[in-house]
């Protein structure tokens, strides 16, 4: 399973009430574009397909975020993701904002060899964030 959505992160990505989503998926449920049906159940709570809930959102111009697909990635929920795989995401996370901090500017546009440099600069001997970019999955 890809990346996923919770109710709440839904309304959070679309900025709106967290109500208005559960309208949504009501009034929208028999028309030409129905809302996205659950991708999973964790738990109690119901997941979706982040990228199944972008397309709704544009395709329908419903919320408050023309930026809905740019901004995906701040929203996405770790439930769907497994415990191991949650903590490997919840720790890469974390040592990107310690990066950040550090670097006291942006290290999104920085390529995997310059956030390395920066690690290394920040964590020589490893204590904290250095392999978690180091072993991080990279797009081409």
């Amino acid at each position: 399973m890809g990346a996923t959505l919770t109710l709440s992160d839904i309304a959070s990505l679309a900025r709106v009430q967290r109500p208005v989503v559960s309208v949504w998926r009501r009034r929208a449920a028999r028309t030409e574009h129905p809302f996205p049906e659950p991708a999973a159940v964790v738990g109690t709570q119901q997941v979706f397909d982040a990228d199944e809930v972008v397309r709704w959102l544009t395709a329908t111009g419903r919320g408050n975020n023309p930026d809905v697909a740019v901004e995906l990635p701040l929203h996405v929920s770790l439930l769907a993701l497994s415990p191991d795989r949650r903590v490997l995401v919840e720790d890469g996370l974390e040592a990107l904002l310690v990066l950040r901090a550090a670097f006291d500017a942006p290290v999104a546009r920085l390529r995997r060899a310059g956030l390395l440099d920066l690690a290394d600069d920040v964590d020589p001997g490893d204590q904290a964030v250095f392999s978690e970019p180091r072993s991080a999955r990279w797009r081409p």
